[in-house]
């Protein structure tokens, strides 16, 4: 564990250490403070996993309504924990197949 202060790098830290887990084969998720940052994130560091043949995406989606979300089906996800929760209750509990294959046995979370 360890604190970052603001404008130290903590998206670039993140990134740099979902690249690696991802490079392992993992599955990566990202929760985030808020869904706003999110979105920021995966739009911003999209170039840098492109680079490592990675993608990346968010949960956050205000038009879901059933199936595979499309963010689950990348490397890396990043999403705030309110989403990230209901998309697992949804996924787990309703049978909606949110989550894809994506096991938390085989994934990585960052927070």
């Amino acid at each position: 564990l360890s604190e970052i202060k603001t404008g130290e790098g903590k998206s670039t830290i993140v990134a740099a250490l979902a690249i690696a887990y991802a490079l392992k084969g993992k599955k990566v998720d990202i929760i985030t403070s808020s869904p706003i940052l999110a979105m920021r994130d995966a739009e911003d560091k999209t170039p840098l996993f492109d680079v490592f043949g990675l993608k990346c995406g968010h949960n956050i989606d205000a038009t879901y309504i059933d199936g595979v979300k499309e963010a689950y089906e990348t490397d890396v996800v990043y999403g705030d924990a309110n989403t990230f929760q209901h998309d697992y209750l949804r996924h787990e509990y309703k049978a909606a197949n949110t989550r894809s294959t994506r096991l938390l046995t085989e994934s990585v979370a960052i927070v």
